[in-house]
């Protein structure tokens, strides 16, 4: 299986509280802030209790471990695979919104009409949140976003989010859409519904996104305009929509309180961009409004009638505008499509951007349920492997709602779907060859794993590969190992999650070995904006560090710390083609505001509220790092 890079280094840290009262124990909610039920104008005010269950990954497909995420007033953390799930959670029948927080990542939101009696698979991509330049506020200055667009500000104060006026350094972080990026769905921020300047619910056909937040360089606060201002944005046109974009262009932002665009202003067309001015930042979309109808329907893999994965459905305009979803597990596909149009209907395979199906629909002038849409497809002429088996316990009875991963060697992307009643799993994925796949079956609630099966395919000689019965009854505990004491606990945890400010994610990973801690820093260093050097390197903004295990007890613990400023030195390191070592100590250099340790004790990884907190006075943690290639 793929090894991800790790960097590390090995780290003492000594934390004191300020808080007097070791042994506080009110109640607080879980750590986030969770969307609940949002009212927007394609809200039905009805409530439905829903499952979602899905992964959350970059952009490049690896998953994302501890990521928060959140519907109808539900909260939970992704696992170490970037999978959650979240049951029972109360949404609005027409318009449900889940919400994913990460640090280093801009906040993710997607838009959906929830299913009541099925799970609603939601997989979500988040957006790295890369800093791509400054200004100053006494000189205002433009930023250029990679991929074309750019930021024109103005001269003149911000405000951070309290409304306190901000002079000095900004920082601006970045990211734009591109129109034409067949994927662009599983990684925009709500749907394509929106609601125009007369409050009327309406669908987007869109001509480019930006996303944009600013920051104070000096401590991390979040900023906006102020006093009127406006900054102007510029996006590119891409050579697929250029033919057909209009000339003036509404301008829409997304909302993060409804979960929906709204508009605000124009964009006019000049050469192949459009330029608008803007008087506040988030994701920000030039699109055009047309009157729109809700579509779905479920694609079937025939004559053996199961979902085929690893595609999507494309609806595409007379004009060559169109709109994406992804296929789901269960190869449902719904979104909101243009109304009193010839459509075509496109089935892709997503990695290989092969053509599977094509049809015209439409005109629709009511929402519209196409049912089941059979694919009378060869699997030699179009690489479609189906593999298949059961997953039993350990009186051979079938496991209901086991989460069943294929992974192909050197892909950050896994298939996957749950065992049905029988234990049974079925996946068909096209665009392949001959190889070999890793498969992995997890319980996540339970938190087990069972042991690993590698197959090989080969199409040539059969479309069909059993992976018989995999035995649970064996299965072990998914719990990886990082030490935290506070004098009187000694705790083991499966993953930690260290947020540094503006300035890296840090995520502890277990080595196989009990004994020894390790920590994994992604894009670490990348995203510090101290310096670097052979002996030292400083961090900006606060430490805020949240520890995430079990007890001895099988209680479910997060620790927050909380610190100023901080440095590390380093004490060693060593560099050959596959090792790297970074040895050094975590320690202050401001005791303004001082430290806060809080732990809370949580029934189960899925509870919402904790049964206790305490605040201790002081906490020592032990971590090594290395990176393996």
């Amino acid at each position: 299986m793929k090894k991800y890079n790790r960097i590390l280094f090995l780290a003492a840290l000594v934390l004191f509280s300020c808080k007097d009262d070791k042994d506080d124990m009110d109640t607080m909610s879980a750590s986030g802030n969770p969307v609940g039920i949002v009212e927007n104008s394609h809200t039905s005010g009805q409530t439905v209790s829903v499952d979602f269950r899905g992964r959350i990954t970059n952009q490049q497909g690896a998953p994302i471990a501890g990521a928060t995420v959140s519907a109808g007033g539900s909260i939970t953390i992704s696992n170490a695979q970037g999978f959650y799930q979240i049951e029972d959670a109360a949404v609005d029948d027409n318009y449900a919104l889940v919400k994913v927080e990460y640090n280093g990542m801009f906040d993710q939101f997607r838009a959906l009409k929830p299913r009541a009696d099925q799970t609603n698979y939601v997989d979500i991509a988040l957006i790295q949140k890369i800093v791509n330049g400054f200004f100053s506020t006494a000189s205002g200055g433009v930023i250029n976003v990679p991929g074309g667009p750019t930021v024109s500000f103005p001269a003149g104060e911000l405000v951070t989010s309290g409304g306190q006026p901000y002079s000095g350094e900004v920082l601006v972080a970045s990211t734009y859409l591109d129109p034409s990026d067949p994927s662009l769905m599983s990684y925009m921020p709500g749907s394509l519904a929106a609601i125009d300047d007369e409050g009327e619910a309406v669908g987007m056909i869109t001509y480019g996104m930006v996303g944009v937040e600013l920051s104070a360089a000096s401590n991390g606060q979040k900023l906006q305009l102020a006093g009127g201002r406006k900054a102007t944005i510029t996006l590119p046109l891409p050579e697929t929509h250029a033919s057909h974009a209009p000339q003036s262009i509404p301008l829409w932002y997304f909302d993060q309180t409804a979960g929906i665009w709204q508009e605000e202003g124009v964009a006019t067309r000049s050469g192949n961009s459009y330029v608008g001015q803007v008087g506040h930042f988030s994701f920000w979309n030039c699109d055009v409004s047309v009157n729109s109808v809700f579509l779905e329907g479920h694609l079937y893999l025939q004559p053996e009638g199961i979902p085929l994965f690893d595609t999507r459905v494309k609806i595409e305009r007379q004009d060559g505008g169109f709109a994406s979803t992804q296929v789901d597990q269960d190869g449902y596909f719904s979104g909101i499509v243009p109304g009193n149009e010839l459509l075509t209907f496109i089935v892709e395979s997503g990695d290989c951007n092969q053509i599977l199906y094509s049809t015209e629909i439409g005109p629709f002038t009511d929402d519209v349920d196409m049912g089941e849409v059979p694919l009378e497809l060869s699997t030699y002429d179009f690489g479609i492997v189906e593999f298949q088996g059961t997953v039993v316990g350990c009186d051979s009875d079938p496991l209901l709602g086991i989460l069943v991963i294929v992974n192909l060697p050197g892909s950050n992307f896994g298939y996957y779907t749950t065992t049905n009643q029988n234990g049974e799993w079925d996946l068909a994925i096209p665009c392949l060859d001959q190889g070999q796949v890793f498969i992995n079956a997890f319980d996540i609630s339970e938190l087990t794993e069972a042991e690993e099966l590698i197959l090989p395919y080969n199409i040539e000689q059969s479309p069909l590969v059993e992976a018989g019965e995999i035995d649970f009854c064996d299965a072990e505990e998914v719990i990886e190992y990082l030490i935290y004491s506070d004098g009187e606990n000694e705790l083991e945890f499966d993953v930690v999650q260290a947020n540094i400010g503006n300035c890296g994610v840090l995520y502890a990973f277990n080595g196989g070995n009990e004994s020894t801690e390790y920590l994994f820093a992604e894009d670490f260093f990348g995203l510090s904006f101290g310096t670097l050097s052979d002996t030292s390197w400083t961090v900006c903004g606060t430490v805020d560090i949240d520890l995430r295990g079990y007890s001895a007890d099988g209680e479910y613990l997060i620790v927050t710390i909380s610190s100023a400023l901080f440095n590390a030195s380093e004490i060693q390191y060593i560099n050959s083609d596959s090792f790297y070592l970074f040895q050094g100590e975590l320690s202050s250099l401001s005791n303004v505001g001082g430290f806060s340790i809080q732990v809370e004790v949580y029934e189960s990884h899925l509870s919402t509220t904790p049964t206790s907190t305490y605040a201790p006075d002081e906490a020592v943690i032990n971590m090594l790092v290395t990176e393996n290639e």
